[in-house]
């Protein structure tokens, strides 16, 4: 693996069936650790936690909040991002 300054992935998981997505998550992971830029956009909040290290959420269009997943998390009082998140929006946090 060579390192990429700048990755861009759009949704990666769509269309992929689990054997494949495992083997794009490897590599996403090797490429993390060699310390490029890697932006993901997606839904699947489960594989986003375990991927991203910073994250930005969009909520109505607009930045609602950019920072770690540790800190977003302890914001909003939980481990789960999906939580986190729908407990910023439920709760007019975002």
């Amino acid at each position: 693996l060579q390192k990429a300054e700048f990755l861009f992935l759009d949704e990666p998981t769509i269309g992929l069936d689990p054997v494949s997505w495992e083997a794009v998550k490897g590599t996403l992971l090797a490429l993390k650790k060699l310390g490029g830029c890697i932006v993901v956009t997606g839904q699947d909040y489960e594989e986003m936690q375990e991927l991203a290290d910073t994250i930005l959420v969009l909520h109505g269009g607009k930045a609602a909040y950019y920072g770690t997943i540790e800190d977003f998390l302890a914001t909003n009082a939980t481990e789960n991002l999906k939580a986190a998140f729908l407990q910023s929006v439920e709760g007019g946090g975002l």
